[in-house]
C-alpha cells in the first residue's frame, strides 16, 4: 500500500496557493460570476453592478449628503445601488482635498437615504488604495 507523501511532512497538505476564482472573470469594471443571469439583474436586497450612468435620484441623494461637508470636494463617477428601507448608494469618486497642494485619492462613498422625507447622509467614506 503506497503512503501518502504529504503524511511524512504534517501541516503540507494544508498550504494551498490561492488563485483567482475559477468561477468568475473580470467584466469590465465588476465581477461577474458564470452562475449569474447576463441581464444585469439584482437580487432583492442585493447590490446593483456599478454603472457611470447616474440617476437624478442618486445625484441629488449625493449632493444632499455631501453638501455639508468640508476639507474634501468629491466628484462621483459610478453608483451601485441597494434598495433597503430606502436605498443605500455607493459612489465611486475622486476626492481632492481643500489643501494649498491639494491631493486626489479613489473613494468609496457610501451614502443612505430614507424612505420617504429623510434627508440623505453619508453612512461611510473608504479610500481605495491605487
Amino acid at each position: 500500500m503506497e503512503q501518502n507523501p504529504l503524511k511524512k511532512r504534517p501541516g503540507l497538505h494544508r498550504i494551498k496557493k490561492q488563485g483567482p476564482n475559477p468561477k468568475s472573470q473580470r467584466v469590465g469594471e465588476h465581477i461577474k460570476c458564470n452562475n449569474m443571469s447576463d441581464k444585469n439583474e439584482t437580487l432583492p436586497g442585493g447590490w446593483s453592478p456599478f454603472t457611470s450612468n447616474i440617476s437624478k435620484e442618486a445625484q441629488q441623494a449625493f449632493a444632499e449628503a455631501t453638501k455639508n461637508w468640508v476639507g474634501v470636494t468629491y466628484s462621483d463617477f459610478a453608483v451601485s445601488q441597494q434598495v433597503v428601507a430606502g436605498m443605500n448608494y455607493n459612489f465611486l469618486c475622486n476626492g481632492t482635498t481643500a489643501t494649498q497642494n491639494p491631493l486626489t485619492a479613489l473613494y468609496s462613498v457610501h451614502v443612505f437615504k430614507p424612505a420617504g422625507s429623510g434627508a440623505a447622509r453619508i453612512v461611510k467614506i473608504i479610500n481605495i488604495p491605487c
